[in-house]
């Protein structure tokens, strides 16, 4: 054996890094001395080796033809054992590797099972954006049903476990509850913000060119389409990681506008589409943001 053989692998050191920090928070702890960033190092630390493993199973990803980075962030993966109904005929169910993204959840089929690398072929898609989803099937506590709205294609997708689905209906129903509160938020501002308690909600951008406006009295036009978002869009100050399903990254220098904003000094954001990433509505701490 060579002396590679011996040596730690970068994948294997990740791990190593959490044991090390709990052991310097354990001997801070008994000292008597400040923890909070060291807390927030090993939170932090807890999710790394979670997410490699993620960006390494979406790395064996084939066939699928969108961009994965534009899909927003990577929620859940797990393998179900997955049955189809269109225009009720019921396939057999089949083993699936299915990952659900922040705008999609993707069916993938296992190649080369049992092997230490496993790669995985697209098979279907549901956009978030249309996902619906019956939690309860047949009394079955492993199973759940996803589909999108308005195809009558359905996904029964059943777990190894009851903790699994659970797993899986808590995550998706946030989501989905995000999806309906920013909906409320946009077409009915005033009741969203009576039933929330105290938030105010601006008025959203246009999504399409409003008509043309005369000219004001002193001659002057009035302000352009492009001149209006600028005035609407606030610029990032600091970076921020999206750690709940409800919120998004956003990263210095970028441009949001402010939808609404809450008690607990976080404010729900637009980001535009740009040429790294589509579209994005989710939650950030207003410290994030540049202050007028």
């Amino acid at each position: 054996m060579s002396i590679s053989d011996y040596l730690i692998k970068p994948i294997q050191r990740i791990t190593k890094y959490q044991l090390l920090l709990k052991d310097f928070l354990k001997y801070t702890s008994k000292a008597g001395l400040d923890c909070e960033e060291i807390e927030k190092a090993v939170d932090l630390m807890s999710l790394v080796p979670k997410r490699c493993n993620d960006m390494m199973n979406l790395g064996r990803l084939q066939g699928y033809e969108g961009k994965l980075t534009s899909q927003g962030k990577l929620l859940q993966q797990e393998t179900f054992c997955v049955s189809e109904q269109d225009e009720r005929v019921l396939s057999r169910s089949k083993e699936r590797r299915v990952f659900l993204f922040e705008q999609i959840i993707i069916f993938s089929e296992l190649l080369r099972k049992g092997s230490n690398n496993p790669g995985y072929q697209f098979k279907n898609s549901i956009k978030v954006s249309y996902l619906a989803m019956q939690d309860v099937v047949d009394g079955e506590p492993c199973k759940l049903v996803l589909w999108s709205r308005g195809s009558p294609e359905r996904f029964t997708l059943q777990a190894s476990c009851d903790s699994i689905k659970n797993t899986w209906t808590e995550t998706i129903g946030t989501l989905l509850d995000a999806q309906n509160n920013f909906l409320s938020a946009l077409q009915s501002p005033i009741e969203y913000q009576r039933k929330e308690g105290g938030i105010s909600v601006t008025r959203p951008l246009s999504s399409g060119r409003p008509p043309s406006a005369p000219p004001t009295p002193n001659g002057h036009a009035p302000p352009t389409d492009n001149e209006q978002d600028d005035q609407e869009l606030v610029l990032v100050q600091s970076d921020f990681v999206a750690v709940r399903e409800d919120e998004i990254s956003v990263f210095r220098g970028e441009k949001v506008q402010i939808l609404a904003s809450n008690q607990q000094g976080q404010s729900l954001v637009y980001r535009p589409a740009n040429s790294d990433s589509p579209a994005a509505e989710g939650w950030v701490p207003r410290s994030a943001l540049n202050k007028h």
